[in-house]
């Protein structure tokens, strides 16, 4: 039987998802490329970072709140149209600034919590060490073809190269030890071990007497994207591990989607606008945008009071490997 302690609604004046066991959603969202570089980045390359962001809410608290959410749209947006960052706030309007400064009231009302992973990209490629490629033969066309022009020879002479030459001057090409999409791998995987073995640990606590036992259902809500197979692919490594990560997914995730966003889903559109704020962040372009500052202001605060009371912090850094 479960032991009620205390059951806090809010830290100071943030408030977060009522800490029950009934199911938990996460929405994802990204800014930037997933996958690595081929070659060195500048350090001021707009490539540099991949940043993931996770929005956990009460699957309820979706349900009741997306209705407030969609009549601000009506209201100063002329109807429930996509919300897509990095175009909106980069074109303000009297009507776009008027939604944004509601929008943060409202988000600084809603009850979630958040995580988002930055990964730097120019930093774990600097880091990794080369290695060949061990089974040429299991090179795509495409990859050969990059691997020609990148030494200098020309796009037309590749065709007429023999299956011979093609092998050795593959075989013989230095790459970085590092997959292709590890930024994605390394940013899913961070935010998940966060959610479950860190954030859920110290939700419970304040809440439950038996809180080590107990169990949240959580749905995991992504975009439509041609990251589908690869998500999904991971998802099943991560479960099939052999570790507490594998373990915490296989009693505690509830389902996978990949909805069609198309404005009717308020989860994915937060972590759109958080990831992008980060985005603007690294790439030290928040003065450039100033619609988004009432915003920013919001996730600051949220942020320094979840780290206060739980002793997380909601932006987590990666830059080496592991």
């Amino acid at each position: 039987m479960r032991k009620l302690k205390e059951k806090p609604n809010h830290f100071n004046d943030i408030t977060i998802p009522r800490i029950t066991t009934s199911r938990k959603v996460i929405y994802f969202d990204e800014s930037g490329e997933e996958k690595m570089p081929n070659i060195e980045l500048a350090y001021d390359s707009p490539d540099r970072y991949f940043i993931y962001t996770a929005v956990t809410f009460n699957n309820y608290d979706v349900e009741n709140l997306e209705n407030y959410y969609f009549n601000l749209k009506r209201k100063y947006l002329g109807g429930i149209c996509e919300i897509h960052s990095t175009e909106f706030f980069r074109r303000p309007t009297q009507n776009r600034i008027l939604f944004t400064k509601a929008l943060a009231e409202f988000m600084d009302t809603l009850p979630f919590l958040y995580i988002t992973v930055i990964v730097d990209k120019k930093v774990l490629f600097d880091s990794s060490s080369s290695t060949k490629i061990k089974k040429p033969m299991e090179t795509t066309f495409k990859k050969a073809l990059g691997i020609h022009t990148e030494k200098g020879f020309l796009h037309k002479d590749f065709y007429d190269k023999s299956i011979r030459e093609i092998l050795r001057m593959t075989s013989n090409h230095s790459m970085r030890d590092i997959s292709d999409y590890y930024p994605l791998n390394l940013a899913y995987k961070t935010i998940l071990e966060m959610y479950f073995q860190k954030l859920l640990p110290q939700y419970f606590k304040p809440v439950f007497k038996n809180w080590d036992h107990m169990s949240a259902k959580t749905e995991l809500k992504f975009e439509t994207s041609p990251n589908k197979e690869r998500i999904l692919k991971l998802t099943e490594n991560f479960r099939s591990e052999d570790s507490d990560l594998g373990k915490m997914l296989k009693n505690n995730m509830f389902d996978i989607s990949f909805p069609f966003k198309k404005a009717l889903y308020m989860g994915l559109e937060i972590a759109d606008i958080i990831s992008y704020g980060y985005n603007l962040q690294k790439y030290k372009r928040l003065t450039q945008t100033p619609m988004y500052r009432p915003i920013r202001k919001v996730l600051l605060r949220r942020n320094k009071v979840v780290k206060k009371e739980m002793g997380i912090d909601c932006v987590i850094e990666k830059k080496k490997r592991g």
